[in-house]
């Protein structure tokens, strides 16, 4: 049974040694043309492999046979062959003289063919290894060997047990003291056929990767800093395909800062062997810029020097833009943070606060009344104006306003307008960037930043300066604002909630205060009355302040005498609920079981002094008296209305000489 009858020269015929892996330097993808060489010495088993092999045997056994002047008789010819050098060639190896007769032999012979050392000693192959249809083609093949040196191809060799085996031989001559000797080389044809098969796949998998990821094959010689590109590759670095393209033209494309990277790379690869990675920047033909990631490895010629770099290129644009949004996105998600822990900051203080249990405790029907119209605004994100006296507990309603709306969730934003300086504010409630100005070391956010989705509250707003009032408005009104150094807008969502103790209309007037600001803040004013016009609420008052310190003082209570009571309701309180509860503090801590409270003279305001003060409670326990037609006791009646008991009241209006009569 014969495979192929292609005993040829392997310079003469394409089925020989050049083109037996059955894939020619014209097959598969542009960058396999190239490096087909390449890819075939790599592959073990491969032709090329074998064929190096054999030309090796064949130099070291000539070399010893002219060294030791072996005769074809000489009986020293087995033992003087290197059995190492033999058995360690892979397939078969044989040795035949100009008689065909097999005089050595590795082992494999033995194994594929079946027979003995004896057997095949002196053996013709001619007459038992060989088919008897394709002797005269052998023979003719076989003499092409001993006239001109060298021959090769398919054969099938009959084994011993009658089966055959389909063979790639390889041999040639050499001669030794006017001897010539036929060496060869046999590899199985199922191993060419695996070897073919390997080389496919890889051609097609490198095919179909190179497509898939849209990659450019490239390969640079070393010696001429040439260039070869597939047409993918040439597309990608956006030039017309060229032949003889150099590294310096390829240099040239590639943005100045990155050209130093690009042959740092490529000779930290070709001096230490490790594979090539660079990403570098190319500005394109119309302007715009790519990226490319290009890999690759080194390839050595046979001698082991460095010969050329292979490998691939990708865009790689998209996966730099999308890392610059992450970037970005980490930046933002730095800012938050740095806003998380502000908010933090104003959580803790709000947390503080609930703690304190500062609440709004009133008993007189004004008050109250106040109270229901701060709900009904709390629940919208109408801009609150809060006025009053300093102590009259703005802030305290601005945090009630702030639990009762929807804004709940996030924490209230304080400002203190007052308590800044004003080359400060506007940087404290804008931000600021880096280098803004002379000491601003590092970028940072404002109150209004902090503030967003949540409750911003301008306490003491009619102390800001007339020059930043403007920029207020816009953020209120347009909601957008720039850090101070920057042009870019920033918005934001928040809900305005001012207060002063100032008369603002009067500072409108007086030209100290913007008139468009005060109308954007006034959609819903909330005046709280100062404690001398709600002397009705500080009994109640007292009482809710000394639970307060009771838990904060470790202190407890048990009485309030009513002297100290008609004291306390009998003061002018100039510094309202603040100076109260100053006193109330002050009174526990000196106190034990009894609550005993001095107001000595000199906290009363200049204009008011003990006698004036008294005469003005009785002017105001008159007044209610009137109201009520004098009716003291009961609902609605004058104890009721002032918070007082009906015994106290009594005993408050013997004491101011109180009596229906001298009314």
């Amino acid at each position: 049974m014969i495979i192929q009858r292609s005993l040829m020269m392997p310079e003469e015929a394409p089925g020989s040694c050049r083109s037996v892996h059955g894939v020619s330097r014209e097959d598969g993808p542009p960058a396999v043309k190239d490096s087909l060489a390449a890819v075939e010495t790599a592959m073990l088993g491969g032709i090329h492999h074998y064929r190096n092999e054999l030309g090796r045997m064949n130099e070291i056994l000539v070399r010893r046979l002219k060294e030791e002047k072996i005769e074809r008789q000489d009986p020293r010819l087995e033992r003087d062959f290197s059995e190492d050098v033999i058995e360690s060639i892979p397939g078969l190896f044989y040795v035949v003289d100009e008689e065909l007769r097999l005089i050595k032999w590795n082992k494999n012979v033995e194994l594929v063919t079946g027979y003995s050392p004896e057997e095949l000693q002196g053996l013709n192959v001619l007459d038992y290894i060989f088919y008897s249809d394709e002797l005269p083609f052998i023979r003719d093949r076989i003499h092409e060997v001993f006239s001109q040196g060298k021959s090769c191809g398919y054969v099938t060799l009959r084994l011993k047990d009658g089966r055959s085996a389909p063979y790639f031989i390889t041999g040639v001559r050499s001669r030794i003291n006017g001897q010539c000797y036929q060496i060869g080389v046999g590899i199985d044809c199922a191993e060419i056929e695996q070897t073919k098969e390997t080389l496919r796949e890889i051609n097609e998998r490198l095919a179909l990767a190179a497509d898939s990821a849209e990659a450019g094959l490239w390969a640079m010689d070393l010696h001429t800093k040439k260039l070869w590109m597939t047409q993918k590759c040439f597309e990608l670095h956006g030039i017309a395909a060229q032949e003889n393209m150099g590294l310096e033209s390829l240099l040239s494309m590639i943005d100045p800062p990155h050209r130093e990277t690009f042959q740092n790379a490529a000779y930290h690869t070709v001096f230490s062997g490790e594979d090539f990675k660079v990403e570098y920047r190319i500005k394109l033909p119309d302007g715009e810029y790519r990226w490319i990631d290009t890999r690759g490895r080194l390839h050595l010629a046979s001698s082991g020097a460095p010969e050329r770099l292979m490998g691939f290129s990708m865009d790689i644009t998209e996966r730099k833009r999308m890392e610059e949004q992450l970037n970005e996105r980490m930046k933002e998600v730095i800012r938050l943070k740095k806003q998380l822990e502000k908010e933090n900051v104003y959580l803790r203080e709000e947390v503080k606060h609930l703690l304190e249990q500062e609440e709004i405790i009133c008993d007189g029907e004004a008050f109250k009344d106040l109270l229901v119209k701060a709900e009904q605004v709390a629940r919208t994100d109408a801009t609150v104006l809060i006025l009053g006296e300093t102590g009259t507990g703005k802030e305290v309603l601005a945090r009630a306003l702030h639990r009762m709306s929807k804004r709940s969730d996030r924490p209230l934003v304080t400002v203190n307008c007052a308590s800044l300086p004003p080359t400060l504010i506007e940087s404290e409630l804008f931000g600021r960037e880096k280098g803004a100005y002379t000491g601003a070391s590092t970028k940072m956010s404002g109150r209004f930043e902090a503030a967003n989705g949540s409750t911003l509250f301008l306490d003491e707003i009619g102390e800001l300066p007339l020059e930043l009032q403007g920029k207020i408005l816009r953020a209120i009104e347009h909601g957008s604002f720039e850090r101070l150094g920057s042009t870019k807008s920033i918005h934001v969502d928040i809900r305005i909630i001012a207060a002063t103790n100032r008369d603002l209309a009067r500072e409108v007037k007086e030209g100290r205060f913007r008139s468009d600001l005060y109308y954007r803040l006034n959609v819903f004013p909330i005046v709280i009355p100062p404690l001398r016009d709600r002397r009705e609420d500080i009994p109640t008052l007292v009482h809710g302040l000394v639970k307060q310190f009771e838990k904060k003082l470790g202190k407890h209570i048990e009485s309030i005498p009513p002297q100290t009571m008609d004291a306390l309701q009998a003061y002018a309180w100039p510094g309202n609920v603040r100076e109260l509860k100053n006193v109330i503090e002050h009174a526990m801590i000196i106190s034990n079981k009894t609550l005993n409270v001095h107001i000595p003279t000199s906290m009363l305001d200049d204009d008011v002094d003990v006698g004036s003060l008294k005469e003005m409670d009785r002017r105001h326990i008159c007044r209610v008296l009137d109201k009520t037609g004098w009716r003291i006791a009961g609902k609605h009646g004058a104890a009721e209305i002032l918070g007082l008991k009906r015994t106290t009241l009594i005993y408050k209006m013997k004491a101011l000489g109180i009596t229906r009569a001298n009314q």
